[in-house]
């Protein structure tokens, strides 16, 4: 699901600064534990790594 203010600000930013956004998929991918994750946002982090499951607060 896409998020208008995800669309229009995180995602806009992660897509201009591209090689920090691959630093922290890196990073998050080696903090998976059990295929899920909190804090999923508009996906950006959860969809790469195979997240399936995710709660955004």
């Amino acid at each position: 699901m896409r998020i208008k203010p995800f669309e229009e600000h995180y995602d806009r930013w992660f897509e201009e600064h591209r090689d920090a956004y691959l630093s922290e998929l890196e990073a998050v991918k080696h903090l998976i534990l059990r295929g899920e994750g909190i804090d999923m946002g508009s996906g950006r982090f959860a969809e790469p790594p195979g997240i399936k499951l995710g709660v955004e607060p």
